[in-house]
């Protein structure tokens, strides 16, 4: 399908080393754009698979992700997880370091890294840069949220369906520090159909992908006077 929106650098809101994100208006409504300059579409049709694996099975994950055509490559349009002011998604893979604003008590080599870091901040999702910046204080449902992704990770497990860590996107009141948790599978780049795995193998590896994201995300975006006890109920 043809795509006749335009978009600049000035629309970037994100990225790592396989895409560019940004963010665009489609008949009044928020979207996602991700470009990754392939000409052949290759990574895009993985992605839009491995999308529709997540998505039939009934796990969080984004309203649409779609394929187009534009200026002799190919992009993704999808739904835009931060278009509104009550929730906020993050992914701990999207922030490159932390806010250098942390800084102020380091000294020494640390102090030397300081302008690489400021660097690499600045590549960090707007997203990410909030929820760094406003961090967590608590998190009311913890025990129960980590419950419930065990039981989806169960479910993907029985379909043969493996989710690395960069997939995982934590969702929080926007709002608020005291909040509850939610997610949703939204980046698939990495998502596998393992059928010649045993279900305990399977399945063990993917709570270990789930608990490498949530660590990060505790360090990142809640407060660190709090988050080692998240940490340590995540065991």
């Amino acid at each position: 399908m043809d795509c006749k929106i335009s978009f600049s650098e000035q629309d970037l809101i994100g990225g790592n080393g396989n895409w560019n994100v940004y963010q665009v208006v489609i008949d009044d409504i928020p979207r996602i754009i991700k470009k990754c300059g392939s000409l052949d579409g290759k990574k895009v049709d993985s992605n839009i698979q491995n999308f529709k694996l997540v998505k039939n099975i009934g796990l969080p994950t984004l309203s649409f992700l779609e394929k187009y055509h534009y200026k002799n490559e190919f992009i993704i349009i999808g739904e835009h997880l931060n278009c509104n002011e009550d929730k906020i998604y993050v992914s701990p893979n999207s922030i490159s370091i932390l806010n250098p604003n942390s800084y102020s008590n380091m000294t020494g080599l640390e102090q030397l890294l300081k302008s690489e870091n400021e660097i690499r901040w600045k590549h960090t999702g707007t997203a990410e840069k909030f929820r760094n910046t406003h961090k967590l204080h608590s998190i009311l449902n913890f025990e129960k949220f980590i419950y419930k992704i065990k039981t989806d990770i169960k479910k993907a497990t029985s379909n043969f369906i493996y989710i690395y860590f960069d997939s995982y996107f934590w969702g929080s009141d926007k709002q608020n520090t005291i909040s509850e948790l939610s997610y949703k599978i939204a980046d698939f780049d990495n998502i596998e159909k393992c059928e010649n795995t045993k279900f305990s193998e399977l399945y063990n590896a993917n709570i270990e992908e789930m608990k490498i994201s949530m660590r990060s995300f505790l360090q990142y975006f809640v407060d660190e006077n709090k988050s080692h006890q998240y940490i340590e109920k995540l065991k």
